[in-house]
C-alpha cells in the first residue's frame, strides 16, 4: 500500500512551519528541457531556484557588465529568490518568504532610486477622475552604469509588471529612469501577470511615456 506513504511524507513536510500557520509549495514533476536538464535549476545556487539556460545577454561597455548582470532588474528574471524579494509594497511586516530554508530578504525598490521625485496623475473621463495613481520616479543609484528602465507597476501591493519599459527606444533620455507605483484602479489580468488592455490603462500608459521624457 503505497498511498497512505506518500500522504504520510506529504503531510510531515508541513511540520516545519511555525505556529501552524502559513503556506507551503512543494514543487514536484519537473520537466527536462532539451538538453537533458531540469527546466529548474536547484544546483547553482543552493538558496535560490533558477530558471535553467542561457541568461539574457546584456550589451553594454566592458567595464559596465557585471554591475548590469547583477541588477535586481536582470536578476528577477531567472532567479526566485530575487523576483520575490519586490513582490509586495509596502514591504509587510506580519510575514516572511521562506525560499530553501532561508528567509527572502524583502526590498523597496525606491530604495534603490536617487534624485526621486512624486509624482500625481489624475485621469479624467468625461469630467470625471477615474483613478489616482501616486509614482516615485528617480534614477537606480548605478545610474550611468545601469542603463535599466522601466515602471514597476503594483496593484493591490502585489507586483504585476517589473521594470515595464513603456519608452522602448532609448538613446540618451530615459537611461537609467525608474518608477514605482500602485495602479488599484486598472485591472489586471487573470494571472497577475499583465493589466487589461482597458482605456484607462492605455492613459497610464501614455503619462508614463510623457513622465519619462519630463523626468
Amino acid at each position: 500500500m503505497i498511498y497512505p506513504l506518500l500522504i504520510f511524507f506529504s503531510l510531515w513536510q508541513f511540520d516545519d512551519i511555525e505556529n501552524h500557520h502559513g503556506t507551503k509549495i512543494i514543487v514536484f514533476n519537473l520537466w527536462f528541457n532539451d538538453d537533458g536538464n531540469l527546466e529548474l535549476d536547484f544546483d547553482t545556487d543552493p538558496e535560490d531556484i533558477l530558471i535553467s539556460g542561457d541568461r539574457k545577454k546584456i550589451s553594454t561597455l566592458p567595464a559596465w557588465k557585471r554591475v548590469n548582470e547583477q541588477h535586481i532588474a536582470n536578476r528577477l528574471q531567472y532567479s526566485l529568490r530575487d523576483y520575490l524579494s519586490i513582490l509586495y509594497l509596502p514591504v509587510p511586516k506580519s510575514f516572511r518568504i521562506i525560499l530553501r530554508g532561508k528567509a527572502v530578504k524583502l526590498r523597496n525598490l525606491a530604495d534603490d532610486l536617487k534624485d526621486t521625485e512624486f509624482i500625481v496623475y489624475r485621469p479624467q473621463n468625461g469630467g470625471s477622475e477615474e483613478g489616482l495613481f501616486v509614482t516615485t520616479i528617480g534614477f537606480v543609484k548605478e545610474a550611468p552604469e545601469v542603463s535599466i528602465h522601466g515602471f514597476n507597476v503594483y496593484n493591490k501591493n502585489r507586483l504585476i509588471l517589473p521594470f515595464w519599459p513603456v519608452v522602448k527606444d532609448l538613446i540618451n533620455r530615459g537611461r537609467g529612469v525608474v518608477g514605482i507605483l500602485q495602479a488599484d484602479d486598472v485591472q489586471p489580468t487573470h494571472n497577475k501577470q499583465d493589466f487589461e488592455r482597458t482605456s484607462l490603462f492605455q492613459k497610464l500608459e501614455m503619462r508614463l511615456k510623457d513622465m519619462t521624457w519630463e523626468y
